[in-house]
């Protein structure tokens, strides 16, 4: 619209009606600029000054980094296989044995280390992340599941050792009671550990205590 009346005042200007031309419906506030050395009677193409020109803004998108999203599709695909595997043991009565619990609990602990990874990619790109809330959050979830996730592999170890150095004893010394117990005592742990860095554990304060995975310190 703008350049089809600088066009329409060309015109009236080169047929020296330029006088004739109504500029009252325009509002008050409206600034135009001409060449002041241009005296001669060809005709003169108004413009609006720069101050009006439209305003653009620039938008901040941040550069997603391959590692984080190959640590995305990594997490993905461990939630998946993990939920598979709770899947066949909680549909298949026979497998309820100590060690088949062991084994459901670590694939727990898998799926969600699996999701606090998918997480932290969220966080991290979709959600301010500078939100101290959310950074203790992640960090918390991956820490218990990690945690969880090595206990339970160290759990499984221990009872398979158990299982052949004590095999004629095995069955009756390790019933379901026991595991069910040497699970709660796994994850209480695990949740203990990922609980530090909201207990006050954490770099947020001090950015150079920081250590490879913030907000934990190196301490």
């Amino acid at each position: 619209m703008i350049l089809s009346l600088a066009a329409a005042v060309a015109i009236n200007g080169g047929s020296g009606n330029s006088s004739s031309f109504p500029l009252d419906s325009f509002d008050s506030s409206t600034s135009w600029s001409e060449d002041p050395s241009n005296s001669s009677s060809e005709p003169v193409v108004r413009t609006l000054t720069p101050d009006l020109q439209p305003a653009t803004t620039a938008v901040a998108i941040q550069e997603v980094s391959p590692w984080d999203i190959a640590l995305c599709v990594t997490g993905t695909l461990i939630s998946c296989e993990n939920a598979l595997v709770i899947a066949v043991l909680f549909y298949t009565p026979t497998l309820r044995a100590p060690m088949f619990i062991l084994i459901g609990s670590l694939a727990v602990a898998d799926l969600l280390a699996g999701l606090g990874l998918i997480l932290n990619f969220v966080f991290t790109y979709l959600i301010d992340n500078s939100v101290e809330f959310v950074t203790l959050f992640s960090v918390g979830l991956l820490i218990s599941a990690f945690s969880a996730s090595v206990f339970n592999i160290l759990a499984i170890t221990v009872d398979r050792y158990l299982s052949l150095y004590n095999a004629l004893t095995y069955h009756t010394e390790r019933t379901v009671t026991f595991t069910y117990m040497m699970v709660v005592f796994i994850w209480v742990s695990g949740l203990t550990l990922g609980l530090l860095p909201a207990l006050g554990w954490n770099c947020l304060k001090d950015e150079s205590t920081c250590s490879i995975c913030r907000p934990v310190t190196k301490n």
